[in-house]
């Protein structure tokens, strides 16, 4: 099943079921294809990797292409994310101890 396909169901999943048996099959099927028209699929640089770890599987994704929001988006997707929430500071305070340990070990190996 598609990512897209994927993302339909868990929509149509989450609609109340007297809503859902309200719509008709048309209706159904349009907030379906609503679903799998996302924009996430559509990113010139699309890195989706999965780390497993004794604590959990963890995920990490990186998306990057031209900014297409509007300013009001924007703006709205800065205050729903901000950047300084603990667990942004965690991991950046976990990769820089990382970059700098293999960056020593490179250096330790070459000198």
């Amino acid at each position: 099943m598609l990512m897209g396909d994927v993302r339909a169901e868990q929509l149509i999943g989450a609609i109340e079921p007297a809503i859902l048996d309200s719509l008709t099959p048309e209706q159904q099927e349009g907030i379906r294809d609503a679903a799998r028209r996302d924009g996430w699929d559509k990113h010139p640089v699309n890195i989706r990797i999965s780390v497993p770890l004794p604590i959990g599987r963890y995920y990490m994704t990186l998306v990057a292409g031209r900014d297409r929001r509007s300013a009001a988006r924007r703006d709205k997707d800065r205050r729903r994310h901000p950047l300084d929430t603990a667990g942004n500071l965690l991991f950046a305070a976990g990769t820089t101890v990382v970059l700098g340990a293999l960056t020593i070990a490179l250096l330790s190996l070459n000198g």
